[in-house]
């Protein structure tokens, strides 16, 4: 409209331009959004005879944010052996851990986008490439030309972590009311984070 004001585009450009902006309805949540499908497998195996006992199990997770291309996946293993021999009783177990996770900034605030975005605005051009318009800061100035799936595509805040823990328990009857336990237990995990924008 200002430019038509300004005489820089004639009637006939700003009656196709205001057509062509008055035509469009962009689903903001079904274009950042997704339903999320979640699901969780367990694989495990137990056995034994009277004097030794295992369990040991196998994991997995997956699932899906409500934002378009999040996930986060965990395997995980656990392994428990339980011995008896005599006076002595033997407890060992095993604990693993590995995730994996990708998500959108959170500051980025994509929800709040596709909630509150106007109806109106593309978020491609005719041709298919990114419709980007100019954002202000709180002054009013321009700061830069924006596009939600550019930043998104351009974006990412991931994180790996594992961890691994072990236990054994020793325990010796000297009399029916008397034992003498050893412990030991040990224990690693690592986490690393990465945010881009």
């Amino acid at each position: 409209l200002q430019d038509y004001y300004r005489g820089k585009i004639t009637y006939a450009e700003f009656k196709s331009q205001s057509d062509y902006y008055a035509s469009i309805n962009t689903d903001w949540l079904g274009m950042l959004c997704r339903n999320a499908i979640s699901h969780n497998h367990t694989l495990s195996l137990s056995g034994g005879t009277a004097n030794i006992k295992y369990y040991a199990s196998l994991g997995y997770s997956n699932e899906n944010g409500v934002i378009k291309s999040e996930k986060s996946n965990r395997y995980s293993t656990t392994l428990n052996v339980t011995a008896n021999y005599d006076k002595f009783n033997v407890q060992f177990s095993l604990l693993g851990n590995y995730s994996e996770r990708v998500y959108i900034p959170a500051d980025l605030g994509v929800m709040n986008y596709a909630y509150n975005m106007s109806r109106t605005m593309p978020a491609y051009n005719e041709d298919g490439s990114p419709f980007y318009y100019p954002k202000a800061n709180t002054t009013g100035m321009i700061i830069y030309n924006y596009n939600i799936m550019n930043e998104i595509n351009n974006c990412e805040d991931s994180s790996k972590g594992n961890g691994l823990n072990m236990r054994t328990q020793i325990r010796y009857n000297v009399l029916p009311s008397l034992n003498i336990d050893g412990l030991l237990s040990y224990g690693i995990t690592n986490n690393t984070r990465e945010t881009y924008y």
